[in-house]
């Protein structure tokens, strides 16, 4: 992110958190002129547009978009008939439909330029497994498979999408 904000690109930072606190440190740390923090909750689709439309308003492009968010914090490693569907469902709310919503709100800005790219995190977990984690690992092979998915799609626009697995 530095690199790209010292050749004056703008660098966006999102987070669910409330974002004020660390606008400061975030800010410094990308230290563009056209970079900026916003709050953002990526398993909900208005929440993610209006990202989008800050960053068009404030940046106005997107040429990459890299989709690093996962809801891990909190998750106690059960087994896997114990876990709950609300738990499921905010789980895969933000691991795997959360990559869909923000390629989604993302592209149509990204198809105007037609040679832009997404890069989305995913985790080695799917390839593994982790004992009584089935929700997580679950997720995060929706993450790879949405991500072949939706590259498919995309591929004729000039988009390109890759995934690392760390």
């Amino acid at each position: 992110m530095r690199g790209l904000a010292s050749e004056g690109d703008g660098v966006v930072v999102t987070d669910i958190k409330d974002c004020e606190g660390s606008v400061e440190a975030s800010e410094a740390y990308v230290s563009g002129k056209n970079s900026m923090v916003h709050q953002c909750d990526i398993a909900d689709e208005a929440s993610v547009q209006g990202a989008v439309d800050s960053v068009t308003d404030r940046i106005g492009k997107i040429n990459i978009l890299v989709n690093n968010a996962a809801f891990l914090a909190g998750l106690n490693r059960q087994p896997f008939e114990k876990i709950s569907v609300q738990e499921w469902d905010k789980v895969l709310g933000v691991n795997s439909k959360g990559v869909c919503v923000c390629c989604g709100a993302a592209t149509p800005i990204m198809r105007r330029k037609n040679y832009e790219r997404i890069i989305i995190i995913a985790l080695d977990t799917m390839m593994r497994g982790t004992l009584r984690f089935v929700y997580y690992v679950s997720s995060k092979g929706g993450v790879v498979s949405t991500k072949r998915a939706i590259a498919k799609e995309l591929g004729a626009d000039g988009i390109r999408l890759n995934s690392v697995a760390p």
